[in-house]
């Protein structure tokens, strides 16, 4: 999961750079190639470095779109192997309680509810059906009549919740803010909670910029509406930085030590370096969970899928809260690099604000004579795979840059080389035409032709066939 295996030695060389061996750095460290090493380099090291350095292979380090982690250690796809239906329906609701324990307690709760589960939509439906039933179980009494509930988030954190509200007939109530940080505007959320509000989605780390938003101020608001209304408003947190803030940024309270905090959601398939995925749903304890809920045998979702739990705490022991931050800090260090070569080429607004996921979000400035869609293409051509997207209601256009394993400080610095090459030739070439001016300048075409034809007709004498005697 961690190491990058060339052969299948008795012992495995790690991958150098920013997932390199934890337990053993002195082995991991990376080719430079500036200065010869101080010492030998393990043939498969060597090997890794000449061979991504090339770009022999379609290398994922080259894919900066995703936050998905890929791969997987020999050891872990050896356990794989001898995994057997009898250990999977006896032993691996055991692993699900120890990470669920773990995850408690990285999230600042003793004894939390939970359960490990196939896909981010199944954990969406259980944190909203909770919240949903919380409300019901406190709002309705008899003789008041049945109200539409609503639940409340900023920008939308998975099509997932859409969906949920849809099914259950809840009123969404969207209060993104306005400008381009993507964030929960919190004061708008607070202006629109009322009686019927069965919670506030709250996002760490969003699809966009990274930036987290401000949970500590929306726990704070919340306190403030149960004091003067009585309101029961809960939040659940989208915890896309899951595993990223607990080790860079450990003094945030965005968790449990929040009281207003109901649910978490957090996927182990994003930074939770695991592969198969494992997404999981945290409630803060078991009274948090309604009856139906909390009836359920979440044994059951363990032993449909036991390699997503095998993988997590194989993940968890692997690493190590010093694995994790050490992982983390990385992947923050190389976003930095990729953040301030943009910045430097006065050419880029950035976006993200480098406190919060690992990421690098930024558009053009204004005045441009071509648009990040002309340089993700550009960069696609020189191998890296770098989305642009129009996003929000304002259709901003940025470029997103999510690093992933094995990018490192030189495939950053050599990222923003390839980007300045790229402003160089988009400078010099004619700019590319709008959707307007080319469909203006087909209807002018269009009427030039229609005017030669009818010159043509005006010069041609109509005469009449002559008669077949």
């Amino acid at each position: 999961m961690f190491n990058r295996t060339i052969h299948r030695p008795a012992t495995h060389i790690p991958q150098r750079g920013a997932h390199a061996d934890i337990a053993q750095p002195a082995q991991a460290a990376a080719v430079v190639g500036a200065q010869l090493p101080q010492t030998q380099t393990p043939a498969a090291a060597a090997y890794q470095d000449v061979h991504e350095t090339l770009h022999l292979t379609k290398d994922r380090n080259y894919d900066l779109s995703s936050f998905r982690h890929t791969w997987q250690e020999p050891e872990f796809t050896h356990l794989v192997q001898q995994l057997s239906q009898k250990t999977a329906t006896t032993e691996t609701a055991a692993l699900e309680r120890r990470c669920l324990q773990m995850l408690g307690d990285l999230f600042h709760t003793a004894g939390p509810a939970g359960a490990s589960v196939s896909s981010p939509a199944l954990a969406v439906q259980l944190a909203g059906l909770a919240m949903l039933w919380n409300w019901r179980r406190h709002h309705r009494t008899p003789g008041r009549p049945i109200t539409r509930p609503n639940i409340i988030w900023g920008r939308t954190p998975s099509p997932a919740w859409a969906h949920f509200a849809r099914i259950f007939e809840i009123e969404p109530r969207s209060v993104e803010t306005s400008d381009e940080r993507f964030m929960l505007d919190v004061e708008s959320a607070l202006a629109r909670i009322d009686a019927n509000t069965i919670g506030v989605v709250g996002v760490l780390g969003n699809d966009v910029t990274g930036n987290y938003d401000s949970l500590a101020e929306l726990n704070a608001g919340l306190t403030r509406i149960h004091k003067t209304t009585g309101y029961e408003v809960p939040i659940h947190v989208d915890a896309a930085g899951g595993f990223v803030a607990p080790f860079l940024t450990p003094e945030l309270p965005w968790d449990f030590r929040l009281p207003r905090v109901q649910s978490i959601h957090v996927s182990g398939g994003q930074y939770g370096m695991v592969q198969p995925a494992a997404e999981w749903v945290l409630w803060r304890d078991p009274a948090t969970l309604p009856d139906g809920l909390s009836d359920t045998n979440h044994d059951d979702n363990a032993t449909s899928a036991p390699e997503r739990v095998m993988a997590q705490y194989y993940s968890f022991l692997r690493l190590g809260r010093d694995g994790y931050t050490r992982i983390m800090q990385d992947l923050q260090d190389v976003s930095r690099i990729v953040a301030q070569g943009l910045a430097a080429t006065n050419r880029f607004e950035v976006l993200s604000d480098g406190q919060s996921l690992p990421l690098v979000c930024a558009k053009l400035r204004d005045g441009s004579r071509f648009s990040v869609l002309d340089i993700s293409q550009e960069l696609h051509e020189r191998g890296w795979r770098v989305p642009a997207s129009r996003v929000g209601s304002d259709q901003v256009e940025i470029l997103r840059i999510v690093p992933g394993e094995g990018f490192d400080r030189n495939r950053a610095e050599m990222l923003v080389q390839d980007i300045r090459r790229v402003l160089k030739v988009l400078d010099i070439r004619p700019p590319r035409r709008s959707r307007q001016e080319i469909e203006e300048s087909l209807l002018h075409d269009v009427s030039e032709t229609l005017q030669d034809l009818r010159g043509i007709h005006t010069r041609i004498p109509l005469t009449s066939p002559a008669r077949v005697s």
